[in-house]
């Protein structure tokens, strides 16, 4: 009975700082988001209502992201609190040890980090792709979709598909229709790839096809300047803004796709590995928080054990957002670069909770 007393107790409240950290930066980051989103309200058909639309759709990713560094500065804080309370105290002396305290905060980590996983796969990807083709349809004046197989544009008698666009903003695999006024196809092009130069597209590798009453006409060429009116912002908006926005399957089938086509696929394996991780990266967050209430920031106020968690916070992520692309640039595996960042803060955890033993 005193073990489960002790139980709620502390997740009560790690519970609800972690809920109140995580609304906190969520509204922040919605509202830098707002600040943004008001500079492109009046192009296109781009009215108030579609951002209020898009901003609402994009909080189940926000909350993804935000998630880990919640779960850190909440365990802290949380913790934090109770120990100012001498609760902590207490309960060490009616013989809770910290591993103890340790398995029933990460016990609650687990459930969220779930939680979080389950978000991020299954509803925060679906809700990113109707924002972005809400916010895309909406800035191009209805000419613009995405779908399971691409982006679609009009560009006049036009009709462009475009596979894929990469996080450099190349374009990939681009098939286009032109149409004459009374919707006859005129020609047909298919080029492997295209970027945006001195405001025109330059394509590379095309193949053309233009159909005559009579006869069709084959013509190749290693570039082709691209003229059209197509808005680069309303193709970065329609793509992948961030490789974290597709869930695990849209990962693999794009790794895939990659591969076949022989492309780098390094980047998309560590952001498929990053998300297999994120429920460990969490967990390892919250479980960093605890050596640092029982040691260094035991009698500490909450102002300064809320910088600490930002600057843990911070530290992780940097070395996550760094290291991984390092390794991948001289050719490691990925796997690596998304569990090392892990593996040095749960040494760092282990070892100052060693200390304090």
């Amino acid at each position: 009975m005193t073990t489960y007393y002790l139980q709620k107790n502390i997740l009560q409240a790690v519970g609800r700082v972690i809920a109140l950290i995580l609304l906190l930066l969520v509204s922040l980051d919605l509202f830098f988001s707002l600040v943004n989103e008001m500079r492109q309200v009046g192009s296109g058909n781009y009215s108030l209502n579609d951002m209020a639309i898009v901003l609402l759709l994009s909080i189940p990713s926000r909350i993804v992201q935000m998630f880990p560094m919640s779960a850190l500065i909440g365990t802290l804080m949380g913790l934090g609190v109770l120990a100012s309370h001498s609760e902590l105290i207490a309960m060490r002396a009616a013989g809770i040890s910290i591993w103890k305290i340790v398995r029933m905060v990460l016990k609650f980590g687990l459930l969220l980090a779930t939680l979080i996983f389950f978000l991020g796969e299954f509803i925060a990807p679906v809700c990113d792709r109707f924002s972005q083709n809400h916010k895309a349809f909406a800035l191009s004046g209805g000419q613009a979709l995405k779908t399971e197989q691409g982006i679609w544009m009009r560009d006049g008698n036009d009709f462009i598909h475009i596979h894929n666009m990469n996080i450099s903003g190349r374009l990939e695999e681009i098939v286009r229709y032109r149409f004459d006024n009374d919707l006859q196809l005129q020609e047909t092009s298919f080029a492997q790839s295209a970027e945006y130069h001195q405001n025109q597209w330059i394509m590379h590798e095309v193949e053309t096809t233009i159909f005559y009453p009579e006869f069709l006409e084959n013509r190749s060429a290693k570039t082709e300047i691209w003229k059209s009116d197509i808005n680069p912002e309303v193709l970065r908006v329609s793509g992948v803004k961030y490789l974290d926005q597709l869930s695990l399957r849209g990962l693999w089938h794009t790794i895939q796709f990659r591969r076949a086509n022989e492309l780098e696929v390094g980047l998309y394996q560590l952001a498929l590995w990053d998300k297999i991780l994120r429920p460990l990266g969490i967990l390892v967050m919250m479980f960093l928080g605890i050596p640092f209430i029982f040691g260094p920031l035991r009698h500490s106020s909450a102002g300064l054990r809320l910088i600490s968690g930002i600057l843990l916070g911070f530290s992780f992520h940097t070395l996550s957002a760094s290291l991984g692309p390092f390794l991948v640039l001289y050719a490691w595996p990925a796997w690596v670069g998304a569990f090392l960042p892990i593996v040095v803060f749960l040494t760092l955890g282990a070892w100052l909770l060693r200390r304090i033993e």
